[in-house]
């Protein structure tokens, strides 16, 4: 799964009057939550600098030159247009380019990746969000949330292909659409989310870092793009700060 690898500084904020508007202050990353809709809306701007690389996971901390980054979130109807399908198919295929263990192997063509998308899409349930981040080149990130299929977890829901671009990376683009998939969990009822990850791999130290708790690993768990070298999954798990209640979604 592919993430953005360090929790950069940003611009200064400029707050809007508006009810959910809020700023998180200087050297920090500014955004926006537009309003009270169901498929909500967020900007942020990530401006070049230097960053330093922070907090447990940080055993060597580096100063890195972060890019120039302009996205919006916000939140994909299925099934898609045709032009986000091409884009997000790109996306895909530039994960499993970079080596990200995100279900596909290197021979992943990009009729495959978009066909991957389209029958994702088209196939999901109806309280399925998918959520994506746009810039000036096309889609930059995206993640998935899915509802648990069975009968007993109404409450529980499965967080799923958190992708960035190497465009998009190290400006904590992978951060921020956790926290707006988190927020758009909490906002649909759910009480649990739950994920797996690469052992050892940058989504297993952002997710750490995100507060999430691990439950356990299961070694040898699948391949890495090449086919040839297993990695282990970890398991992690996020209670939300709601009630959960066997009729309460």
């Amino acid at each position: 799964m592919l993430v953005a690898r360090a929790h950069l500084s940003f611009a200064d904020c400029q707050p809007r009057p508006r009810r959910h508007g809020r700023c998180r202050g200087q050297g920090r990353l500014a955004k926006i939550i537009l309003g009270d809709r169901p498929a909500q809306t967020e900007r942020f701007l990530g401006k070049p600098g230097l960053g330093r690389i922070s907090g447990p996971n940080a055993t060597n901390p580096r100063d890195l030159t972060m890019p120039q980054l302009r996205c919006q979130i916000e939140q994909l109807e299925p099934p898609g247009t045709e032009g986000d399908l091409r884009s997000l198919g790109e996306l895909l295929l530039d994960a499993v380019d970079s080596g990200a263990a995100v279900s596909f192997l290197s021979t992943l063509s990009r009729a495959a990746a978009e066909g991957w998308w389209r029958r994702t899409l088209a196939g999901s349930d109806a309280r399925a969000i998918f959520l994506i981040a746009r810039d000036d080149q096309g889609i930059a990130g995206s993640v998935q949330l899915h509802p648990a299929w069975a009968p007993n977890q109404p409450h529980r829901a499965e967080v799923a292909k958190l992708l960035v671009h190497r465009r998009a990376r190290r400006a904590g683009l992978g951060a921020e659409l956790m926290h707006a998939v988190e927020r758009s969990a909490r906002g649909a009822g759910f009480g649990l989310l739950t994920l797996d990850a690469k052992g050892g791999g940058a989504a297993d130290r952002l997710y750490r870092r995100l507060g999430w708790t691990c439950a356990g690993t299961v070694p040898g768990f699948a391949f890495d793009p090449d086919g040839t070298t297993l990695h282990d999954a970890v398991i992690f798990y996020k209670p939300l700060s709601m009630p959960i209640t066997a009729s309460g979604v």
